[in-house]
């Protein structure tokens, strides 16, 4: 009987160890998407005025946006070379990287896990 109750109670903590490193793995997925957004937005915020002026065209200026991108993610205290940055005129595109060194999962891999996520915005008035 004893054996059964402490092969129980390890099942357990492992289950316990198991859920907590997955939330822990969500998190940092939210944190990262929330971040990305955020970065495209203030990317596609770069509107080329000279073409809405002559032509009433509504694009991206993706030099200006990947300076924006990169003076949010200093503003945001990330790590430049954890955010990919892809402007063109339709589109800004942020690609945000947060690492995650998992408790329980490290029994499994000894290897940090790499969440990577990826916002795009576009450019619009109003």
């Amino acid at each position: 009987m004893l054996p059964l109750v402490g092969g129980l109670i390890f099942v357990a903590f492992v289950t316990v160890a198991l859920v907590a490193d997955i939330a822990m793995l969500q998190m940092a997925h939210r944190s990262a998407a929330s971040r990305a957004d955020r970065l495209a937005e203030a990317g596609a915020a770069m509107i080329d005025e000279v073409q809405l002026r002559e032509q009433g065209m509504v694009v991206l200026d993706p030099v200006a946006a990947e300076m924006r991108v990169r003076e949010a993610v200093a503003i945001e205290g990330l790590d430049l070379h954890a955010v990919g940055i892809d402007a063109s005129p339709a589109r800004a595109c942020v690609e945000v990287s947060h690492v995650v060194h998992p408790v329980a999962l490290r029994a499994m891999t000894n290897e940090p896990i790499d969440v990577r996520v990826t916002a795009c915005a576009e450019p619009a008035i109003g």
